[in-house]
């Protein structure tokens, strides 16, 4: 019992103590924080990447639904960036005509690689990504 009384009572060592206990969830805010900010920066260039292939499709004289299809596809996979970050990446254009509106929609999915998520369990995080314009051939004429 007295054995014990000063274990407890002993006041060395609690700085190392005191960090190991710190350090974990410390790494796991820094990690978190990590892989929170290369899925942003994934979802942002995917989005830019997107609305670049939605505004591609109705420019210029591709009046056929495959080709503006085509044209927007290589548009999107041109924009964007090829970094590891970004995989199983599938997407296409969508159109309808509302009224006298075209309207087109650019959607993809991919899954973003987590560095440290790994840890938890969540390796991958998936995102979508929606872009769409209208085009109102009644005010504007043909495009």
């Amino acid at each position: 019992m007295k054995t014990l009384f000063a274990f407890l009572s002993c006041k060395r060592g609690n700085v190392a103590m005191t960090s190991a206990m710190v350090l974990v969830p410390l790494l796991a805010a820094i990690g978190g924080a990590v892989d929170y900010s290369r899925t942003y920066s994934a979802v942002q260039n995917a989005q830019a990447a997107a609305d670049s292939a939605v505004l591609a499709a109705f420019n210029g004289d591709k009046k056929k639904w495959r080709t503006r299809k085509a044209f927007a596809n290589t548009v999107f996979h041109s924009n964007i960036r090829k970094n590891g970050r970004l995989q199983d990446l599938s997407g296409g254009l969508s159109g309808r005509m509302v009224g006298t509106k075209a309207v087109m929609t650019y959607e993809a999915k991919a899954k973003v690689n987590n560095i440290f998520g790994g840890v938890t369990g969540r390796s991958e995080q998936n995102i979508t990504i929606r872009a769409q314009a209208e085009y109102d051939y009644e005010t504007n004429g043909p495009p």
